[in-house]
């Protein structure tokens, strides 16, 4: 008897096993399969047992019975034999012994004879794959069956494999969907539509994946959308399957998933990417990414940046210019940094606001070369004349904050300077500085005889410089009339109580006032990226100019590529001057290899104004990637055909009606694209229309419409200014109790850490290690992965 070919099966990972106890199904089944795959040992095995008691899917419990007994003739010393018999025949066989063998076979045996193949097996028997496929009930073994013959599988009988894609069990479905992607995605073109709106997140990234072997820019549009949506197992599913496209093609999408994101877990995956795929791009734009991203998520970028050089290095794709690579990559970020300085300046210099603070601040920077030189490149760009001629002031050395050199050479009693004086003091502090150690600020910061401007500079300096010990007068603060009194507060608190103010940043995103309301949105925006986006959406599209303006000011603080769509739609339509020269200035300010397009669209299709001013804004972003070598000279006339390229394939693209499979062109979601309509088509499709209205479809219409509108609409309550979000249901195991149950940290069954503010009657009573259930909402991601959420006790 020769050996077996039967190949030992490794470990399962304890991923694989965590993911047994995830409530999504699909990630149950995609454990399973793993393990039906890859084998197991006998701790495996009795926790397959335990998981059996409390399964209640019956594909899952069909798997989990299946995975038991693989497991357990594999373990089994005297069924060996089994294995040898089956994965030795005696005498070589055709294709139709080999199909009645195994029709008499049970389903594990089939297993095995299916296991046991080699190549030139395959190819012999896959003329019969379809019958054993017609044959075939396990829903694994079916799935194998497709597996293991699609490359051979005859072409005449490839609607036996089609016509699975439609399939209840996830295993036959999913193996359909990734063999044709491999060797007919065609056949995947008339069900695409149905697929890419599943409920299943697997189903619909496959449908993903093989809509790119149809037509890749709307697989992409697809793509950006799952990473977008507020569903975590889209997103991760998303980003692993990420692997299957080319990375140059996603690069652009996964910068704006990483920019937008708040789940650090994703936030590396996705990193991971950048650090695998040697790019030249890549460190500029994870340097991008990290400059205005939280605390931990930098730290992650700024590693992940690390890593995407040794990648590059460990390549050899640069030669010996790698050194220069680094140089060049510092001397960028270095001007990347004045450049983001001085955007902030020409901001704060078109505001209405005193500007005394402002202008201690520029002074002192003014040391520094390298902003010096840009706030001359600054005076070129489109931005007002008064703007200018303050520059001009800083660069010419006439304004100086003459408070500072009195207080400091005439050591002049801190009483006897003017509140002007006390505002450039203040603001030229530094870390170095021994009046910033807190005790001079908390002076000024409780004395109730600070004014008011003073008092503003002072909750700054305190953010600035991470002070606690001021919330109390902070929060007393926000019910100010001074805007810059409840501006600055707002900033303190977003460092030194964010949570608490986050469920109160709603009514400060009401503020008619332009300073508040713009800072809340910088706040919303380390909490709540997408919302805050949305936020500047509904201003642009406002019919008011000054929350147009407002919009366009806050742009400043996000990455461009999470803008740079919107504000090219807004310029296309802009007929206002002044806010055209605000947009522009963005696209001056920060120039990168993709706002070329972006420009060029505006040249193309803008009015006279905008072409005027994007052509100018095109050949300056050119002239400074140029000069930053971020496009070599001889690369440019390639890249702009490129751009051109570009356009013209989308312009021809529009003039053809929208694919069924489009994005936009897919229906809306209704009840029945939820689970709880997926398994009412699924009894109209085995027991029949008569049956159903037999057994009352009245009270099943009573049943969807109420179900239907908890999935249709939001549970989210609005209150003390917190943004509405969804109601979801929180179980898990207390791990602490925190000031007798008004803040509890519970862990819960998908092994995530939650911390949950309790609005209104504290939960006393809780110990550690009590099972809770919750309806919680609001939530947030905190830098360390923490999930912040609210709970309102009447709610249980």
């Amino acid at each position: 008897m020769k050996k077996s070919t039967i190949k030992k099966k490794p470990k399962v990972g304890t991923e694989a096993i965590a993911d047994l106890e995830a409530p999504l199904k699909t990630l149950r089944i995609m454990a399973l399969e793993k393990i039906l795959t890859d084998g197991g040992d006998h701790s495996l095995l009795e926790f397959l047992f335990k998981r059996e008691k409390v399964e209640d899917d019956e594909e899952c419990k069909s798997l989990l019975n299946y995975a038991i007994e693989s497991i357990k003739k594999n373990l089994a010393p005297e069924e060996a034999l089994l294995y040898e018999l089956l994965d030795s025949p005696k005498e070589p066989i055709n294709s139709q012994a080999f199909f009645e063998k195994f029709s008499q076979a049970g389903p594990g045996e089939r297993q095995v004879l299916l296991d046991s193949l080699e190549d030139k097996e395959i190819k012999e028997y896959s003329t019969n794959a379809h019958l054993m496929l017609e044959l075939e009930k396990n829903p694994f073994v079916a799935a194998t069956i497709i597996r293991k013959f699609i490359e051979f599988w005859p072409k005449e009988h490839i609607k036996a494999v089609s016509s699975r894609l439609y399939s209840k069990s996830f295993s036959i479905r999913w193996a359909a969907m990734e063999s044709l992607i491999k060797i007919a995605p065609q056949q995947l073109e008339k069900a695409l539509p149905k697929l890419l709106q599943s409920s299943d997140p697997r189903t619909r990234i496959l449908a993903v994946r093989g809509l790119s072997k149809i037509d890749l820019p709307e697989a992409l549009v697809h793509l950006e959308a799952l990473l977008i949506s507020s569903d975590i197992n889209l997103k991760m599913l998303a980003i692993r399957n990420s692997f299957y496209f080319a990375f140059s093609d996603i690069k652009p999408i996964l910068l704006k998933f990483i920019s937008a994101e708040s789940d650090l877990s994703l936030v590396e995956n996705a990193c991971t990417l950048f650090e695998t795929n040697p790019d030249v791009e890549s460190p500029f734009k994870l340097w991008e990414l990290g400059e205005t991203a939280p605390a931990a998520k930098s730290q992650i970028l700024k590693d992940s940046l690390k890593n995407a050089l040794s990648g590059i290095e460990a390549s050899k794709c640069l030669g010996d210019k790698f050194p220069l690579y680094q140089q060049k990559l510092k001397t960028w970020i270095q001007k990347r940094l004045a450049r983001a300085f001085v955007q902030e300046t020409i901001l704060r210099l078109s505001s209405g606001d005193s500007q005394i603070e402002a202008e201690a601040e520029i002074t002192a920077k003014m040391k520094i070369p390298l902003i010096k030189e840009t706030m001359q490149e600054a005076l070129s760009w489109v931005i007002p004349d008064e703007v200018k001629r303050k520059i001009e002031g800083f660069l010419g050395g006439r304004i100086l904050p003459q408070g500072q050199a009195a207080y400091q050479t005439e050591q002049k009693p801190w009483d006897n300077l003017s509140p002007e004086e006390k505002i450039r003091c203040i603001s030229s502090w530094a870390p170095s500085d021994q009046t910033s150690d807190g005790s001079f600020l908390e002076k000024i910061i409780n004395s109730e005889e600070s004014p008011s401007d003073v008092l503003a500079t002072a909750f700054r300096s305190a953010a600035k410089f991470n002070l606690p010990n001021f919330q109390k007068k902070a929060w007393t603060s926000l019910k100010q009339s001074d805007p810059n009194i409840v501006s600055a507060a707002l900033e303190y608190l977003s460092g030194s109580a964010p949570d608490e103010l986050f469920q109160h940043i709603g009514k400060f995103l009401q503020s008619p006032n332009g300073r508040i309301k713009s800072t809340a949105i910088r706040i919303l925006k380390r909490f709540d990226c997408a919302q805050s986006i949305s936020s500047l959406k509904a201003m642009l599209t406002s019919r008011s100019v000054e929350q147009q303006k407002l919009a366009l000011g806050c742009m400043v603080y996000f990455d461009v590529s999470l803008i740079r769509d919107i504000l090219t739609e807004f310029m296309l339509h802009c007929q206002n001057s002044a806010l055209l020269d605000v947009g522009i200035t963005l696209f001056q300010a920060n120039p990168e290899p993709e706002n070329l397009f972006s420009l060029f669209k505006l040249q193309k299709k803008g009015n006279q104004e905008v072409s005027r001013l994007s052509q100018k804004a095109f050949q300056e972003n050119l002239d400074f990637l140029a000069k930053s070598e971020r496009l070599a000279p001889n690369e440019i006339p390639g890249f702009i055909k490129k751009i051109e390229e570009q356009w013209n394939s989308q312009e021809e693209k529009q003039k053809k009606p929208l694919p069924p499979y489009a994005l936009k062109a897919l229906p809306k979601k209704s009840i029945w694209d939820s689970p709880f309509g997926e398994k009412i088509l699924g009894i109209f499709e085995t027991w029949g229309l008569k049956i159903i209205i037999f057994l009352g479809l009245g009270g099943a219409l009573i049943i969807m419409i109420f179900l239907g509108s908890s999935y249709l609409s939001s549970t989210g309550t609005q209150n003390d200014g917190s943004i509405t979000r969804k109601s979801y249901r929180l179980e898990g195991v207390l791990l602490e109790s925190i000031d007798s149950g008004a803040r509890l940290v519970v862990r819960s069954k998908e092994e995530k850490t939650y911390e949950v503010i309790v609005k209104g009657q504290p939960l006393d009573g809780l110990h550690a290690g009590d099972p809770v259930k919750l309806t919680v909402s609001e939530h947030k991601v905190k830098d360390n992965g923490t999930i912040v959420c609210y709970f309102q006790p009447n709610e249980k």
